[in-house]
């Protein structure tokens, strides 16, 4: 309707300059009808109508290709829609016509992903329904921020009090006798057999016994003498209290119906087995050790979808790894993970919790010597006692957004490379220490990094510049002297 419209004008502006009198029609093409609506007087309608008539026939060329440029949508998802539309309005037609031209007319859709666009060969009848088609589906579709907040807070508590003892009646090395709590460095035993390790080398024994006790308070008592009886005691005491707060706050952007993941930790090397070599010289096997990769921190995966009245359906992943502690080696790191895997309905701006985990453990333990251990007051020297409390409270909430418009795009932009930039000036406000020359390292604002650099730049964008810096300076614009690598240079003149 709308290409027989501009024949139709044509015609008339045409006419219009040979004859000048009467009332000139008025034509108006109606899209979604495919038809025309003329006004005028009754004759000029009946010629125009004739005209349309003439000009409304079927093709003679069997299919018509038309290239349509996408602005939006990706030319590949449209086909599969595109194809079972086609296909359905072209069958349609041809059981509505009985012209054997439109029935060998072809069908066929394909996509140009370098240019993001349709080749479409169709009728025009069914070309005219898939543009419609297009249009409604190559339009900007709206983005989502989401935004996490992953608070978790922890305390532990922990205090150990006993005492033990060891004991020899033969003047010799060896104890004839103990009472031995706790475990590696924490024991009784363990220190003897350490300074006794460390006697029997040559190294001073006394050295090594005080290097071998643990953290906390550790009182020695006893005697020792060639040829008497000897005892050692050993009173221990340790009281410890650790605080853990952690305020995580991963967010990103995503479009509609469109999956997105964000991951902020490190890389572990864990082993997980080893071969030693245990033969005889000839053995050609070498020893070696096998490692497995593990990913631990924050992780973030989901996925909107925008409905009717601005709610939200998240599919969320949330997952939370770290070190929860490890021994001597690599092979006895701990790690701990903490994961979130739901799906929520949240309106626009909303927060909303996903969940959390209160966690509360005592953990209380008493060694003793039977009887000994019973007696009031006197049973404290054959005890050992050990208490362990740990508190933990994690929350998730989330909050999404919607960013229709590229102007709430550009928004969220600008506040968060705002935020960044003035978190950078505070660190820069002392200085660099021990180089007083140096400074540290700036983002430039936000005006000036949202223009493209130099060589990308418009003549107009140049020579507007130009002009704007030599008024600032109070000298006459020149239109013809723009240097392309002038923009290089910042406002002291350096690059």
């Amino acid at each position: 309707a709308s290409d027989l419209v501009r024949v139709l004008t044509s015609l008339r502006q045409q006419a219009g300059k040979k004859n000048l009198k009467g009332s000139k029609p008025m034509l108006v093409a109606d899209e979604r009808t495919n038809s025309i609506l003329i006004g005028g007087e009754r004759a000029e309608r009946l010629q125009l109508r004739a005209i349309i008539s003439h000009l409304d026939t079927p093709s003679e060329v069997v299919g018509d290709t038309h290239v349509i440029y996408l602005r939006y949508a990706k030319a590949k998802d449209l086909v599969p829609v595109l194809t079972g539309v086609g296909k359905t309005k072209n069958t349609t037609d041809k059981k509505a016509k009985a012209a054997p031209a439109s029935s060998r007319q072809p069908f066929d859709i394909q996509a140009d992903e370098s240019t993001n666009a349709l080749v479409i060969t169709a009728a025009p009848t069914v070309f005219r329904s898939l543009k419609s088609v297009i249009a409604q589906l190559d339009v900007r579709r709206a983005q989502v921020m989401v935004e996490a907040v992953i608070a978790d807070v922890s305390s532990d508590r922990a205090a150990e009090l006993g005492v033990q003892w060891l004991l020899d009646g033969s003047g010799g090395d060896n104890p004839v006798g103990a009472i031995n709590f706790g475990s590696g460095s924490s024991s009784i035993s363990g220190l003897a057999q350490g300074a006794a390790r460390a006697a029997a080398s040559g190294s001073g024994g006394t050295a090594a016994a005080l290097s071998a006790i643990g953290s906390g308070v550790t009182i020695g008592l006893g005697q020792f003498s060639s040829g008497t009886f000897n005892f050692a005691g050993l009173i221990r005491a340790l009281e410890g209290e650790g605080i853990t707060n952690v305020l995580s706050t991963p967010n990103l952007v995503t479009m509609d119906n469109e999956e997105a993941e964000i991951f902020v930790g490190q890389e572990l090397s864990i082993p997980t087995g080893a071969f030693a070599n245990t033969g005889g010289a000839s053995s050609s096997v070498n020893p070696f050790t096998t490692f497995e990769r593990k990913q631990v921190g924050i992780r973030l995966k989901v996925k909107p979808q925008i409905n009717e009245g601005d709610a939200i359906r998240l599919d969320i992943e949330q997952t939370v790894d770290g070190i929860a502690g490890g021994a001597a080696g690599a092979g006895d790191i701990i790690t701990s993970e903490r994961s979130i895997k739901t799906s929520v309905l949240v309106d626009d701006g909303e927060m909303l919790v996903l969940g959390g985990l209160i966690k509360d453990d005592l953990v209380e333990t008493e060694q003793k010597v039977p009887l000994l251990g019973d007696i009031p007051l006197l049973g404290a020297l054959f005890r050992y006692t050990s208490v362990k409390k740990v508190k933990t409270n994690l929350m998730v909430f989330l909050r999404p957004t919607i960013l229709r418009t590229k102007e709430d795009s550009f928004k969220l932009t600008r506040s968060k490379y705002n935020f960044i930039r003035s978190e950078q000036l505070r660190l820069g406000e002392d200085g660099v220490s021990l180089m007083s020359d140096e400074s540290h390292p700036v983002m430039p604002e936000a005006e000036e990094f949202l223009e493209l650099p130099a060589p990308f730049i418009t003549r107009s964008q140049q020579q507007k510049r130009s002009e704007n810096q030599q008024q600032d300076q109070g000298a006459p614009a020149k239109q013809d002297s723009v240097s392309i690598f002038s923009d290089w240079e910042d406002e002291e003149g350096e690059f």
